[in-house]
């Protein structure tokens, strides 16, 4: 298992415009889903757990962390409710996410649209995130990767 920083292990494409969805989903990966894969083999690691037993238990961490990360982002841009953190954090900080990678490669007339402001800098207007979010729902609804989110 790796000790190494989440933000450290992320940082070869996160940002990137030109990332494509294996990359961004790699990133999440080992930002998140190796962190609480981790987390949930410790227990079984101090017990006498057979080394297939804490393989089992790596597996549902490493999903569980999956999930948990793509909820993440994905509250980002469409809350459900009030989150303790700012809306379209990563939107504003321009993170491309598997969610982002997706709506970008979706082929949608206005994906571009959303590549000229992921490719972009500076600060965003609060109205710019709005309509950033928007364009994510309606390119995201036309990609041929919408079965992994």
């Amino acid at each position: 298992m790796s000790t190494v920083e989440p933000d450290a292990r992320a940082s070869p494409h996160e940002g990137h415009c030109e990332t494509n969805l294996d990359q961004a989903i790699a990133v999440q990966a080992a930002k998140t889903a190796e962190s609480v894969r981790a987390v949930c083999c410790l227990p079984a690691l101090l017990t006498d757990a057979s080394s297939a037993q804490v393989e089992a238990v790596g597996r549902f961490g490493w999903h569980l962390g999956m999930a948990v990360q793509y909820h993440n982002d994905l509250s980002d841009l469409w809350p459900a409710e009030p989150l303790n953190r700012s809306r379209y954090g990563d939107v504003r900080r321009r993170k491309i996410t598997p969610t982002v990678v997706a709506c970008l490669e979706s082929g949608h007339r206005d994906s571009g649209r959303l590549a000229e402001f992921y490719g972009g800098d500076g600060e965003p207007a609060e109205e710019q995130l709005a309509a950033v979010a928007d364009l994510s729902a309606w390119t995201g609804r036309h990609t041929s990767s919408a079965t992994w989110w």
